[in-house]
């Protein structure tokens, strides 16, 4: 929410649970005015096509993520393409796409802009590259997410690693940011990691 206008970021659950979830806090979601998307895979769209077409709200994200999510080929209400670095504004809310290093097509992190106030958002991303800590310096505040604990992945008995898949995959630095990297890599001001 910023500036008067909301938007969704990432839509992975389908229509009922995201308006339940919405309604929850308070937010009607037909008022909506964007489903904006980090990257194609399912648990970050499955649900934005329902959702663009139920409340005839227009999603956007990268070229890459169109293409390889195939929503040209779905019933949605529009697409818009998020360029890296150029804002987009949606009332009161602009959105910059950032790029990020990811298993995925054209995969952002996006940059929000509303009433002075900026933040960072990204998901799935595998390492901190220098676009995302040049795009989030200037930020007040930045929500990133780190999933895993590489020592506990590297460590664990191989039985265990079998559900997950390869687990030098996940360890690619392409896949998903684990905490530690999170704890020691998150310092945008270029001075030494906070212990």
């Amino acid at each position: 929410e910023g500036g008067g206008s909301y938007v969704l970021i990432d839509a992975g659950l389908g229509p009922r649970e995201t308006a339940e979830r919405l309604q929850s806090l308070g937010i009607d979601p037909s008022s909506i005015a964007a489903i904006v998307l980090s990257h194609e895979h399912q648990d970050h769209c499955k649900g934005a096509p329902s959702l663009s077409y139920k409340w005839g709200v227009r999603i956007a994200g990268s070229r890459g993520t169109y293409a390889a999510g195939g929503f040209g080929a779905v019933d949605i209400k529009g697409w818009a393409v998020l360029e890296h670095g150029q804002p987009r504004a949606y009332g009161g809310l602009t959105i910059t796409a950032v790029p990020i290093p990811h298993d995925a097509a054209g995969p952002v992190a996006f940059v929000l802009s509303a009433d002075g106030v900026t933040m960072g958002h990204a998901t799935d991303f595998g390492h901190v590259s220098r676009p995302l800590v040049d795009a989030f310096k200037a930020c007040d505040t930045v929500v990133m997410e780190s999933n895993y604990d590489a020592a506990m992945l590297r460590d664990a008995h191989p039985k265990l690693k079998e559900p997950m898949g390869a687990a030098t995959y996940v360890l690619s630095g392409f896949k998903n940011l684990d905490r530690r990297s999170t704890r020691y890599q998150l310092r945008l001001d270029d001075q030494p990691p906070i212990e």
